[in-house]
């Protein structure tokens, strides 16, 4: 069975609901001849990674273009 682009998106926004983290929801995914882009901003490092590593689990993706920045956030001056 071909993984279709529209496949690899819906199971890839499934997987970040299931991580329960809450800038996963804002990612942006685009999928294009299987090859994934993500983009939007996150909190930490592990999350950038957990993004990256659900579209790992996705059978049918070829590449992965990680475009998903890590916001700065300032502590007390």
């Amino acid at each position: 069975m071909h993984t279709t682009d529209i496949d690899i998106e819906l199971q890839l926004r499934a997987m970040f609901l299931v991580m329960r983290l809450p800038s996963l929801e804002k990612i942006t995914v685009k999928v294009e001849d299987s090859l994934v882009e993500l983009g939007g901003s996150v909190l930490t490092y592990f999350e950038k990674n957990v993004c990256e590593d659900c579209c790992r689990r996705i059978e049918g993706v070829l590449s992965i273009h990680n475009n998903i920045h890590i916001e700065k956030v300032h502590g007390p001056q």
